[in-house]
């Protein structure tokens, strides 16, 4: 392998002969980082490794061009501290982010687009990296790269915010310590924020830019998105629905469906309109008893049903082979092609945020006071089965916060607007003001900036 960087190119020269090896400017075996190439192997993927080797050879050639330009004395085997401060230099003066302390210790860095792949492997590189040298006993001190309080933050937080719930909610348990980041960096995208559709005509923006096309004639194309947008329910919720998660609520605008992490137990219910309800009973009817290996249509199903033969077993949405259609195959040959041929830039778990804005919209709306809103959203919360209901209603309300200022802004912008103008057309209050709009604004002086002088004292 070779990589082509001004540093790399300068610095090292990586071969693979009889393995992977790395040699540093003078032609010599670099070690470390060899060492961490062959011992990589067996923690992540050789295309993993690669990435990673690539991005932590460009930061050790950083590190040492810094060193030889006498700017500071840094090598790969500093304290963690000058690691540390390495990785934030090499950051914002290479790769143009921004870094910041958060309130816990660690550092917050804002991606820049044009690095961000780069970044997303340097980080857990150099994780990884470290962690190789500790095992070997090359590095004395700990992980750089691993934020050490956090096992006492996890066990707060997991007693705060992660109470155990019974088997029978369809709650998952306490999450392991495990799935909490050690990083010493995060991210900006770690900290979850909604891509959020704020347009209550969307949908039927959408349906209407779909319906002239070929892959959207059939019902069942539409019956699927439709029911993404009424329910506010995942991909993977909506193609796992069967005949009897419908037909035991009645066959009308519900149906019960799993939840994420509920693995396949029917831990809530979806609600949906009653047009969409006889579009979907046109689909049994018509395209599904086509693909339906027995044929069966809606009355067949109802049949079974009353003798109490159970419907488990029968997918409301067949693939051409009469089998359940998955939702990746939904995804990749219905759902991107359609936007692709409409060119829409959509994904489509936006479906879901949409449906999310347009209710805590509708809920602000049509609420008359602070407990109607509350209740309002604890139906939501409830509806949706968020495990950290109030921190996803926060996320969005982050976003309603910001329209709001904004909107507070224009109306103040423009009430100064209308005063300014009331000002300049009226020669008397002009006059009080001092200002003589014939004598005292010069040829190449707009009225606007006289006014703006004047109101500061000067002449």
């Amino acid at each position: 392998m070779a990589f082509k960087s001004d540093y790399e190119t300068q610095w090292f020269e990586l071969n693979s002969v009889e393995g992977v090896f790395v040699k540093d400017r003078l032609g010599e075996l670099h070690f470390p980082l060899t060492l961490f190439a062959r011992q990589g192997q067996s923690h992540v993927s050789i295309k993993t490794l690669k990435e990673y080797l690539r991005q932590v050879v460009i930061f050790v050639c950083f590190a040492e061009r810094e060193r030889s330009q006498m700017l500071v004395d840094r090598k790969w085997d500093d304290s963690p501290e000058c690691i540390r401060q390495t990785v934030r230099d090499y950051l914002v003066s290479e790769l143009g982010c921004s870094v910041s302390d958060l309130p816990d210790g660690r550092q917050y860095i804002a991606l820049k687009s044009a690095h961000r792949g780069k970044i997303k492997f340097l980080l857990p590189g150099l994780k990884l990296f470290y962690k190789i040298m500790i095992a070997w006993d090359l590095y004395h001190y700990d992980n750089p790269m691993v934020f050490l309080d956090i096992e006492l933050e996890v066990d707060q937080e997991a007693v705060k915010t992660y109470p155990k719930m019974p088997e029978i909610s369809g709650v998952a348990e306490s999450p392991p310590i495990g799935r909490y980041s050690d990083a010493y960096y995060r991210l900006e995208e770690e900290v979850w924020v909604p891509q959020l559709i704020d347009d209550e005509l969307f949908y039927n923006k959408l349906l209407e830019t779909f319906s002239g096309c070929k892959k959207f004639s059939g019902l069942r194309e539409q019956c699927i998105v439709r029911l993404l947008f009424e329910t506010g329910a995942r991909i993977s919720e909506i193609m796992s629905l069967t005949l009897d998660d419908w037909l035991r609520l009645g066959a009308a605008g519900q149906a019960d469906a799993q939840n994420k992490g509920s693995r396949g137990r029917r831990t809530k219910f979806i609600s949906f309109t009653a047009e969409l309800a006889i579009l979907l009973k046109r689909y049994i009817d018509e395209e599904r008893s086509l693909l339906d290996l027995e044929g069966y249509k809606l009355s067949d199903f109802r049949v079974l049903k009353d003798t109490r033969q159970s419907l488990k077993h029968h997918p409301l949405f067949l693939n051409r082979q009469g089998r359940a259609m998955s939702a990746n195959h939904f995804r990749d040959h219905y759902w991107r092609p359609l936007c692709h041929e409409c060119s829409l830039a959509v994904q489509i778990h936006q479906a879901r945020h949409w449906y999310v804005t347009t209710s805590i919209r509708y809920i602000y709306k049509e609420c008359k006071d602070k407990a109607e809103v509350d209740k309002a959203i604890e139906d939501l919360i409830e509806y949706m089965k968020w495990r950290r209901g109030m921190d996803v209603i926060n996320a969005y309300n982050h976003y309603f916060d910001a329209l709001r200022q904004n909107k507070r802004k224009e109306e103040m912008f423009a009430d100064l607007n209308s005063k300014r103008e009331a000002v300049l057309s009226n020669p008397d209050a002009m006059r009080r003001m001092g200002i003589n709009k014939e004598k005292e604004i010069r040829k190449d002086e707009s009225p606007d900036l006289s006014l703006l002088k004047k109101l500061g004292g000067i002449k």
